[in-house]
């Protein structure tokens, strides 16, 4: 078993790009013992009933019926319905940024230092999972200094009598640390994130960015108007919903990240925060406005939902598989284009594995044969005969090919040949090869 902890998956993309050395460490273990698909969607639906059960215990103040309206409204969303048959990073996210927060519920109650220990485990954890939760805690951070300085625990005085206030508020402290330890080894992994390949790959405009988010935004909106019109609602709370709606600020217009096209309208980037938000909607109190907020988001998430169904690539990597079933007995050469989107970098092993796994058993009964092309980033181990790589292309041959992909990205194996386009959608060309040498 532990020799096989190689099939896991990596936890960086690379040094140039991402920060995040814990991420998907459970799946590393979890492929070590077994890649049985019905264990993995197992595995993914209890991860997914711990954050939810996580939710319900946070929100305590909050009536269980409501409760239980919300969770099943955050369970539709956009953001978490079309993630949940993957093993997406932001469950376990939620789930340490939750855990992490309840330790420091229960340190205003019994101010034990086990639990600041606790919420410092879980805060450094989901920092080291994802940068976008090193967001969340700067800018709880800095609500929680707000805090103090409205409340008077800081003022000038406090920096002549440092361990006098590091005593009184151990906390913020030791999170400010380990904020700051956090940010210097990203400074020295990642260098500059304006340069950063990943950032600028899922960029957009402001436009873009309202048109993609506009529920969320919307959201956001009326979840801070129900919490802050209650005075019942603690400033714990409030100060945790703020710094979310901040993250959410940094990530929609400072960092301006959208999805990749192929996971189109799905705004897994606020995952976290908007569950959170969301939750906000439990505060308001008379029964008709709550049910009129709910019954409205649930219009607005099934009309997304639909939106996102009719774009998303999985349809229309179903119109190239049923082209493909036509065929018989010639090759499909895949581009190092097509590779590339499933990847998310050019010819990531596991990705270009499971593309040709997909179509693997229809294929075989037209003989139709899977070709990758060589590249030095692409090293396929021993055991991996049964993916083929180009040795020659020949006249009928088929070139699969991701529509609008750079330049950079499409190999000159496949564009240095006469060909014809037999096939088109909206995000694949398939050409067939005309002539050859």
């Amino acid at each position: 078993m532990f020799f096989s902890f190689g099939q896991g998956t990596w936890q960086q993309y690379g040094f140039e790009r991402r920060f995040n050395p814990l991420v998907f460490l459970d799946l590393t273990f979890l492929f070590g013992i077994t890649h049985h698909p019905v264990v993995l969607n197992f595995y993914i639906l209890c991860v997914h009933a711990l954050e939810l059960w996580l939710l319900y215990k946070f929100f305590d103040f909050i009536k269980p019926q409501k409760r239980l309206i919300l969770l099943g409204l955050f369970s539709v969303l956009p953001s978490t319905l079309w993630t949940l048959p993957i093993n997406f990073t932001e469950r376990w996210m939620l789930i340490e940024i939750l855990l992490s927060l309840l330790c420091f519920k229960n340190f205003l109650k019994t101010h034990r230092f086990q639990s600041v220990l606790g919420f410092l485990f879980w805060a450094n954890v989901a920092c080291y999972v994802k940068e976008t939760c090193f967001l969340f805690y700067v800018m709880l951070f800095i609500c929680l200094i707000l805090w103090r300085i409205y409340q008077n625990d800081i003022v000038l005085a406090s920096f002549l009598h440092p361990v006098r206030s590091i005593q009184k508020m151990p906390l913020e402290f030791l999170l400010g640390l380990s904020l700051l330890f956090w940010f210097i080894q990203y400074i020295f992994v990642c260098l500059d994130f304006t340069t950063n390949s990943y950032l600028l790959d899922r960029q957009a405009n402001f436009l873009e960015i309202i048109c993609l988010y506009k529920f969320e935004l919307t959201l956001t909106v009326i979840s801070l108007f129900c919490v802050f019109s209650q005075k019942e609602v603690s400033l714990f709370n409030k100060l945790i919903l703020m710094a979310h709606v901040l993250s959410v600020f940094f990530i929609l217009f400072i960092l301006r990240l959208i999805s990749v096209d192929y996971m189109y309208g799905i705004t897994y980037y606020v995952y976290v925060p908007i569950a959170f938000i969301l939750m906000g909607l439990g505060c308001v109190k008379k029964n008709f406005v709550f049910y009129f907020w709910i019954s409205l988001s649930l219009f607005a998430v099934l009309l997304i939902n639909k939106e996102i169904f009719k774009h998303h690539q999985g349809q229309f990597n179903l119109e190239m598989s049923e082209f493909v079933k036509k065929l018989h007995d010639t090759n499909l050469i895949v581009d190092s284009s097509a590779s590339y989107v499933l990847g998310g970098r050019k010819f990531e092993l596991a990705y270009v594995k499971a593309f040709y796994r997909a179509f693997q058993n229809d294929f075989l009964k037209q003989n139709v044969k899977i070709k990758f092309e060589p590249s030095d980033d692409f090293l396929f181990p021993e055991e991996e005969d049964d993916l083929i790589l180009i040795d020659k292309v020949e006249k009928g041959d088929y070139v699969l090919i991701k529509k609008n992909a750079q330049e950079k990205v499409v190999s000159d194996i496949t564009v240095s040949y006469p060909r014809q386009k037999v096939f088109e959608n909206k995000f694949y060309l398939i050409y067939q090869i005309t002539g050859a040498e």
